[in-house]
């Protein structure tokens, strides 16, 4: 989900703010007062500020979501199979970062044809190849900084007074280390397929066009985020939204709204 790759150390109160202002992006596409699911809802950011905007709004994930303990809206926990409502209750269904992690698109995009009511369409921010280009040029600079606390920890002085034993103990921590750099020598893939260089061509609108095409929905539009940021926080906070807005039209924008409707 954006800022938060795959073993990345996630700063939840900034990326509340880029989930804040990706939803912002969001908001014209969706008709006032309209009812709206949101799959993949994590803390139940978005929902809370769909809400607090006048929309009806019903927010679920998966009971294993990573963000189950830091949740402010009431998020019903599901199977990632079958969502839990009756055929054509919303006029929307939305998604933020959530595709690209889906293992079966075809079961998930019939099951939000199903609750979709007639006219309802399907809002889905998705990461781009900008995001994935950037996120993968950082990837060493952030594993030499997770190496770098990993080996600060291992010349700390021992705490045991069997000298032989904290020696041997340090040779396993520098094994450890090596192993885990060997492991990570090569950035790590985001979703469910490809790896970190065709996710550039996975996460693209050409890409992502032809998939919803073949599971029966039409894309209406599309519009960049104009938000820049990776999947990793080597500048966080340190870099406010303002300075975000402005690389996202120099380096291009980390994430891109598509609305689509069902064929």
């Amino acid at each position: 989900m954006g800022d938060d790759d795959r073993g990345a150390i996630v700063d939840y109160s900034f990326l509340k703010r880029i989930r804040e202002q990706e939803l912002m992006t969001v908001l014209p596409h969706l008709k006032s007062g309209s009812s709206i699911l949101e799959i993949g809802a994590g803390a139940g950011w978005q929902a809370k500020m769909f809400a607090e905007k006048g929309f009806a709004v019903q927010a679920i994930d998966i009971e294993a979501s990573s963000y189950r303990d830091t949740r402010v809206w009431p998020v019903i926990d599901y199977d990632g199979k079958t969502l839990p409502f009756p055929d054509a209750h919303f006029d929307a269904v939305y998604t933020s970062h959530v595709l690209e992690h889906v293992p079966d698109l075809r079961g998930f995009f019939n099951e939000v044809r199903r609750v979709l009511r007639p006219n309802g369409i399907f809002v889905a921010v998705l990461p781009s190849p900008t995001w994935r280009l950037w996120t993968t040029l950082t990837y060493y600079p952030w594993l030499l900084g997770v190496a770098a606390r990993y080996a600060a920890r291992l010349v700390k002085p021992a705490s045991v007074t069997d000298t032989t034993v904290a020696k041997i103990q340090q040779a396993r921590n520098r094994d450890g280390l090596l192993r885990m750099m060997l492991r990570a020598s090569l950035p790590m893939r985001h979703g469910e397929s490809g790896n970190a260089l065709t996710e550039v061509y996975l996460f693209s609108g050409l890409r992502w066009r032809k998939v919803f095409s073949n599971l029966g929905f039409q894309l209406k539009r599309s519009s960049p985020c104009r938000l820049f940021f990776t999947g990793y926080f080597l500048v966080g906070s340190r870099m406010g939204l303002g300075a975000r807005r402005v690389l996202s039209f120099l380096l291009g924008s980390s994430s891109v709204v598509y609305v689509m409707e069902p064929k």
